[in-house]
């Protein structure tokens, strides 16, 4: 039997729904709004209940309907942007579990258009494992059903930190002009996948698009744009929002350097909200 280090984790919110094949959402940019609008009306309800803080209401919508947690509001906000809203760091947390969740992952599309920019990507530090390095990573990561090829690191400046992929998410499928099948399995057995997906193409397969599977907390609080670390930071004057501060730069390397559309950092919006004068109110 498997020792309880090496068993996979069991997970603390299970989800009973499935990812589905086909498209549900339109996206624009940022904005990912959902096609129909029975997916619309359970949108808005997700939302009210992170607002309010309300994780039972949360929980019972998102474990049948899990896709819902990577679509957005009309102004780009995601169900993340709207528990930090709530002020409640244990509320907070526990959404952040449902985003950890397999059966929460969304599809990652990456993109070459020649073999050097993916050798330039190999040389910032990209870097995906299969083989018996993949096992040795599902061990270390304590996750079932990660698939054979998963990400294990991600450099800076890269195209693929530019796409959200973030270490752990899985490769799944190769899609490229000079591929005979629409969805062809990456070079799983390969311990460096990358350099072997080099070797074996020539130059010749490209564009390549690689499809990865994760969670989608990476594009939320990794790429530029207003992201629930900045509302944190903005609020931090409170102590229960530095609380989710913390929680959501524990959760992303990056997520502390991306910029909003004035270009500033979290980190910034932190030093104007100390910097703030607080005068005495005139009824003092």
């Amino acid at each position: 039997p498997a020792s309880a280090s090496t068993a996979p984790r069991r997970a603390q919110y299970p989800i009973m729904g499935h990812t589905f094949c086909f498209q549900r959402v339109s996206i624009n940019g940022r904005l990912k709004r959902p096609k129909l609008d029975s997916d619309e009306a359970k949108l808005k309800d997700l939302l009210y209940y992170c607002r309010e803080g309300n994780f039972r209401e949360v929980r019972a919508i998102a474990a049948h309907y899990p896709y819902l947690l990577s679509l957005t509001d009309s102004y780009g906000m995601t169900v993340l942007h709207h528990a930090e809203m709530s002020g409640s760091p244990v509320f907070v947390t526990q959404v952040l579990e449902l985003y950890r969740h397999p059966r929460a992952y969304v599809l990652k599309h990456l993109s070459y258009e020649t073999l050097e920019e993916l050798e330039t990507d190999v040389a910032r530090g990209f870097e995906v494992r299969g083989g018996r390095a993949a096992a040795a990573l599902q061990v270390q990561m304590s996750h079932a059903d990660l698939g054979h090829s998963i990400v294990c690191r991600v450099g800076e400046d890269s195209l693929a930190r530019s796409a959200g992929i973030v270490p752990g998410d899985t490769l799944e499928a190769i899609v490229g002009e000079g591929f005979l099948g629409p969805r062809p399995e990456p070079p799983a057995a390969a311990d460096d996948v990358l350099a072997a997906l080099c070797r074996q193409s020539g130059g010749s397969l490209f564009p390549m698009t690689l499809e990865f599977r994760g969670s989608a907390l990476g594009e939320i609080l990794g790429s530029d744009g207003w992201a629930p670390t900045h509302a944190a930071a903005g609020m931090c004057s409170g102590p229960q929002f530095r609380k989710i501060l913390g929680h959501l730069l524990a959760e992303q390397e990056q997520a502390g350097a991306v910029a909003d559309a004035g270009g500033c950092t979290p980190k910034e919006w932190l030093q104007m909200e100390r910097s703030i004068v607080r005068s005495r109110p005139l009824s003092a």
